[in-house]
């Protein structure tokens, strides 16, 4: 009767540390697929905001390449 016991308890702790086990696998996946799409997030707002500073930059050029071209235009007339 005794060693039936043990074997039950046994059992049990054995089935109980399973379950323990399938959930902290669960929670670790859970864990590591959360830190991944937040580094993901972090990844996108990075490069967006360096798309947004290199279109104001290039924007910024464009404006001043435009600037240069009237300028020079009106040089080329005032010289005939």
């Amino acid at each position: 009767m005794f060693l039936s016991l043990c074997d039950n308890v046994t059992t049990e702790l054995d089935r109980q540390k399973e379950e323990f086990d399938q959930y902290i696998k669960m929670q670790q996946e859970h864990l590591t697929k959360g830190i991944r799409d937040l580094k993901q997030r972090h990844t996108d707002s990075f490069l967006a905001a360096v798309e947004k500073g290199v279109r104001k930059k290039l924007r910024a050029k464009d404006v001043e390449l435009e600037t240069m071209n009237h300028k020079n235009r009106e040089l080329v007339e005032r010289s005939r």
